[in-house]
């Protein structure tokens, strides 16, 4: 595939310096995703970056599948495209990475619902708490503390500036 006629925009954005930091801001049907790839075409052939050390992010599943097809669309300019990843198969890789060589384990991970894990390390710091003696046994409620957190987070408060002791239920 011939390389596309681009704007002096998208050859600046091309031609931009290894090592820094660019934002590349533009509406719908602008030409961003024509603009990257050949981006990725001029790393790979004329600046000599190796393949394998190239990180293509996309959004979701579609943006990567439609991202990987122009780059297999143009396997005459760039024979060895880099791999393209949606942030969620990316993020997948390393956890399963860091699970197979024992940085993490399987337990640590939690795919079920996000609130009972965070439930559970709340009751956990409540029960650390009545051991130290800094609150009673049944003084504080996990989900109603939760309820709290949220606010102060919701508020940007901080949470030494509203006491939990008292919001329980006890």
């Amino acid at each position: 595939m011939p390389a596309p006629e681009l704007t002096a925009e998208q050859k600046a954005i091309i031609e931009h310096p290894l090592g820094e930091h660019a934002r590349v801001l533009a509406v719908a049907g602008s030409g961003k995703t024509s603009t990257m790839v050949e981006r990725v075409i001029d790393l790979v052939t004329r600046r000599g970056v190796n393949p394998g050390s190239i990180l293509v992010l996309m959004f979701n599943a579609l943006a990567r599948k439609q991202f990987k097809e122009r780059l297999d669309a143009n396997a005459d300019r760039i024979p060895r495209p880099p791999e393209v990843h949606s942030f969620h198969s990316y993020s997948y890789g390393l956890v399963q990475e860091a699970i197979s060589s024992g940085r993490l384990s399987a337990m640590e991970v939690w795919a079920e619902d996000k609130r009972e894990r965070v439930v559970a390390l709340v009751r956990a710091a409540m029960t650390n708490l009545v051991a130290a003696g800094r609150i009673g046994k049944d003084s504080v409620d996990a989900e109603e503390a939760l309820d709290a957190i949220g606010l102060w987070k919701g508020a940007l408060k901080l949470a030494r500036a509203h006491p939990v002791v008292g919001c329980g239920a006890g």
